[in-house]
């Protein structure tokens, strides 16, 4: 509704730059436009560095959205996690890069389907419809990362994913090729 467009201060924070993420000036310029057409106030804030303002951003932020739409070719991205660090919800599509950190049944996040404009603009309705549940998600977020994302967390799996790689070598330690290219070539896998 035109009320709730007026009550909303939106941040878009990031590169415009392809070669740094970013969709292109064009891009930026496309969604300038629609930003006009709202009653709401946009901010295109560009790429932020400084770890200490970028934290200032999540802290500030009711609700962290990341609409990527690279359906293939994107691990996790870190943002998300940081935003979750800080006790901001997510609104995230549904893409498997997201899967370890969300899915339909989570507490933290509101989950739009890959269609980048209709669902996404659903989701966005529901989380202002849900403004009264984000302190729970709030918490929630941080106990996520709390038990998920330490480097203790981290290390362990990294651990588990070598002791896997070695049984699966037959205990020899050394990882080799995939079988195709070193091999074709002539390379074992040993230097």
């Amino acid at each position: 509704s035109a009320e709730s467009q007026e009550s909303l201060h939106l941040r878009v924070v990031g590169p415009s730059a392809p070669s740094q993420g970013g969709g292109g000036e064009q891009f930026v310029r496309e969604l300038q436009g629609l930003a006009k057409a709202t009653r709401a106030r946009v901010d295109f804030v560009g790429p932020i560095y400084d770890a200490q303002r970028l934290a200032a951003e999540y802290a500030w932020a009711d609700l962290f959205a990341y609409p990527s739409m690279a359906a293939k070719g994107e691990a996790l991205p870190v943002a998300p996690i940081e935003a979750l660090a800080h006790g901001t919800p997510l609104l995230l599509s549904s893409l498997d890069c997201f899967a370890e950190i969300s899915s339909a049944e989570t507490a933290f996040s509101f989950i739009y389907s890959k269609d980048p404009v209709g669902n996404c603009a659903q989701a966005v309705q529901l989380a202002l419809e849900s403004a009264a549940r984000w302190p729970a998600m709030s918490s929630e977020s941080r106990r996520v990362v709390e038990q998920n994302f330490t480097l203790e967390r981290i290390g362990q799996l990294f651990v588990r994913d070598f002791e896997g790689l070695i049984r699966a070598n037959g205990g020899s330690g050394v990882v080799h090729g995939d079988g195709d290219g070193d091999r074709a070539a002539g390379r074992s896998g040993h230097r």
